[in-house]
């Protein structure tokens, strides 16, 4: 997340970031997409949801993420689990049908980060602050090193 935020915006002919940036991209999309995926066969984020709503909602948009959750399911039935036979020769396709956009990512990981944090409070006792801060550290290291291999 840290390398995506550094990249974000930011124009390159260097072979090695026009790649990584959206293979950085796609890696970030399916971690979330398994994170927000409802079914009654997983243990995602719903599962969680379901079994303790007072605790996952408070605080949360949940209207927010569920739309999400369903516009990132049409990605991954589509192109990433399942590549459909009418999507496979226009994946970019789907991607403007669900219109998903980077802010709309950013605010569900911001949401689901509290919710992980919230947990990890109540069962260890401990905040996820300590990443927070090494997160936005990494984050000034990346953006330093990427100005160094933009050309």
């Amino acid at each position: 997340m840290a390398a995506i935020v550094a990249m974000q915006g930011a124009e390159s002919s260097n072979l090695f970031i026009t790649t990584a940036a959206p293979a950085l991209q796609a890696d970030l999309q399916i971690r979330l997409i398994r994170i927000l995926e409802d079914s009654g066969e997983t243990s995602s984020f719903w599962y969680l949801h379901r079994c303790e709503p007072g605790e996952f909602a408070s605080d949360i948009n949940m209207s927010a993420l569920c739309t999400l959750s369903d516009r990132l399911k049409k990605v991954r039935d589509k192109v990433f689990v399942h590549i459909d036979k009418t999507a496979v020769f226009d994946p970019e396709a789907i991607y403007k049908r669900v219109d998903i956009r980077w802010r709309e990512i950013v605010d569900a990981l911001e949401e689901l980060w509290r919710v992980l944090n919230r947990l990890y409070e109540r069962y260890e006792g401990k905040s996820f602050e300590r990443i927070q801060v090494e997160f936005a550290s990494l984050c000034q290291d990346f953006k330093r090193d990427f100005s160094k291999l933009r050309v």
